[in-house]
């Protein structure tokens, strides 16, 4: 997701396809209500519970907030790098990260974007990331964040 790090993460992300890229890497988006399903009993209530230091926020995988039947998600796997769970006790609650992300991609679906497309996800409640590009790849997408009524990003 999005500005995992932020204290109020933007809700809304609109990735504009400006060019593609010509060797065809693709987006991937992964609902969190597609995600949990790849989850083991265990790790979808550690994501509940085990806190996380997203550079300067401290918050879990998942988040269960009133009138949503869907937990809201922080995640980015490279932001919680090389950190390891504020709460965690166990090796297994500080490998949630890798859990989580191979659950991610195994929910992922790939979403090509061709010039002039516009993809508009939920950034609390779907992940996205993409395929690799080659190495001279062109590909140009331009990003826009859209914050909830008197939010503020980090």
């Amino acid at each position: 997701t999005d500005e995992a790090y932020a204290p109020a993460p933007a809700r809304y992300l609109l990735l504009h396809c400006w060019r593609a890229d010509e060797e065809g890497g693709a987006n991937l988006l992964a609902d969190v209500a597609d995600v949990l399903p790849h989850l083991d009993p265990w790790t979808a209530e550690a994501c509940h519970r085990v806190t996380f230091r997203w550079s300067a926020v401290d918050s879990p995988i998942l988040t269960r907030e009133a009138g949503r039947a869907w937990p809201a998600v922080r995640f980015n796997r490279k932001a919680c790098a090389d950190r390891s769970a504020g709460t965690a006790a166990s090796d297994k609650e500080r490998h949630l990260p890798e859990a989580f992300l191979v659950a991610a991609r195994a929910a992922a679906v790939e979403c090509p974007l061709a010039p002039g497309d516009c993809l508009i996800t939920d950034n609390w409640r779907v992940l996205h990331g993409r395929t690799g590009f080659g190495p001279n790849s062109r590909r140009l997408l331009k990003r826009v964040r859209v914050l909830e009524d008197g939010a503020q990003s980090g």
